[in-house]
């Protein structure tokens, strides 16, 4: 009796496609040629969608083997926020806020500063780009206003001035 080939299927870099991995290269083993579903042929493949990948192989006594393998799909985009604190308006009290990204693995704003949070003491629009441990990205912006209106001041009580003062 002739022993048949063992088919195997191994799959570069992971089983798993994602945004930072959109396709996966199949390679067959164990065999002299081969035949994968929808024949392809050849050792090799390189695939993008999720599914399962099948490949007969034959020997060279002429016997055949098939393996297959399921390639998963993860290509969830993650949930960007950010939050202010203490407000979303600068004022005379409130000269700076921290802006706090959340959603994500790694956070970059715009400009460039990296991390979850910042400081801003100015105002107008930040936005940062949230990447997931997938590598899937997205973003999220937040407008920073400033209410400095001018407070007036007042002065009570006995006042006296000497003679010549220039008053301002």
């Amino acid at each position: 009796m002739q022993q048949s080939p063992t088919a195997g299927i191994t799959a570069s870099p992971s089983t798993t496609l994602t945004c930072s991995v959109p396709s996966i290269t199949l390679t067959a083993t164990g065999g002299g040629t081969y035949i994968w579903t929808g024949g392809i042929t050849g050792a090799t493949q390189t695939v993008n969608a999720p599914g399962t990948y099948c490949v007969t192989v034959t020997g060279t006594n002429g016997c055949t083997s098939s393996s297959c393998i399921t390639i998963f799909q993860n290509g969830t985009i993650p949930t960007a926020g950010i939050t202010a604190s203490p407000s979303t308006t600068l004022t005379c009290s409130v000269p700076s806020i921290t802006l706090t990204a959340t959603g994500g693995g790694t956070y970059i704003w715009t400009g460039g500063i990296t991390g979850a949070t910042q400081t801003v003491n100015a105002p107008g629009t930040y936005c940062v780009t949230v990447t997931g441990t997938n590598g899937c990205t997205t973003f999220s912006c937040i407008a920073i206003t400033s209410d400095l209106s001018n407070s007036t001041a007042q002065i009570s009580g006995n006042l006296s001035f000497c003679s010549g003062a220039i008053l301002s």
